[in-house]
This record gives C-alpha cells, structure tokens and sequence, in this order.
C-alpha cells in the first residue's frame, strides 16, 4: 500500500501541497491536541484519495527545538521511499530507476537546484510571491488559483469535522 507522509507546522500550505500533486482527497480522518487552550496545537489526519491511496501527515505549531517551520514529504511505493525535508532529498530504492541506482541516494541542500533569488521566509514563499507577480504582470497563470484554494478550504472543513467528531472518517466537499 502507497503513502506519503508530511509534517508540518503550518497545515494549509501541506493540503495544499497535497491538492496540488495527488488531487482532491474524497475523505478524511483527523484528532488534534489543544494544549495549551482553546486553539488547536497539533492535528494527526489522514487523507484517503480517490484511488485508495492513503495521505498520513501530522502538524504542530510548538515542537521543542523548531522555532522554524519544518517540513517532511515521505512518499513510500513499491520501489523504495523518498524523504523531502528543508535540508535534503533522499531515495531509497530497493531496485535502480529512472536513472537512480538502488540503495540511499542523498542530496543536501547545497546540491539541489536554487531557483529563488532571495528566501525572505523560505524559498517557497519568495517562489510563490514571484509567480504571483508575474502572473499579473501578464505571465502564466500561478498554481495557487482560486479553485485550488477553495478545494484547500474544502479539505480543512472536512478536516475540522473530523476532528470535533473524534476522528470519524468525513467526505470532503466537492
């Protein structure tokens, strides 16, 4: 069985993220924490797709020894695993593909592609203020459309009802 794993501190950058690559989740399973009163401190969720495909990710704002966003993306397959976090990109394939031998192939920061110019609260802020402005200045049209932040929304209400109930599994909107 596939999944892909994420951990973050801010949640509706993740689901987007999450919209963005697999599509529309079709159901969701979710508890949260509140710690420290009233708000929300962490949530444990996980989205099931439309082709069965299971998305687990947990996110907290007040992890000891973060005072930074952190995110990991670990998506598991057949083949191996690869593990996205802010400092590496790491592949662990149990047979070589596309390219890539087996076994543990890892990239540090310093060797992946630096596409942003400056990364004034993170590369993947300045990128998406970038596409932005070139959108209106008369460029494509940037991935954050509206449709795909309302599909966002949709999934954070699901995620929300979830969780007041318990973790039961709820449909996400379409």
């Amino acid at each position: 069985e596939d999944t892909l794993s994420l951990h973050d501190a801010l949640p509706i950058y993740l689901l987007f993220v999450l919209r963005w690559c697999l599509g529309q989740p079709v159901a969701v399973k979710g508890e949260w924490k509140k710690l420290y009163g009233a708000v929300e401190d962490e949530v444990k969720a996980t989205f099931r797709l439309a082709n069965g495909a299971l998305v687990e990710f947990e996110s907290s704002w007040s992890v000891k020894g973060y005072n930074m966003s952190a995110t990991t993306l670990e998506v598991t397959g057949s083949n191996g695993t690869i593990t996205v976090t802010n400092e590496s990109v790491e592949l662990n394939l149990t047979e070589a593909a596309a390219g890539w031998p087996a076994g543990v192939t890892k990239l540090l920061h310093p060797e992946l592609p630096q596409p942003s110019r400056f990364d004034l609260n993170g590369e993947a802020y300045t990128l998406e203020d970038a596409a932005f402005a070139a959108w209106v200045a008369g460029g494509t049209e940037p991935p954050g459309t509206a449709a795909l932040g309302l599909d966002v929304q949709r999934m954070m209400g699901a995620l929300y009802a979830s969780c007041d109930k318990n973790g039961a599994e709820v449909e996400v909107a379409r």
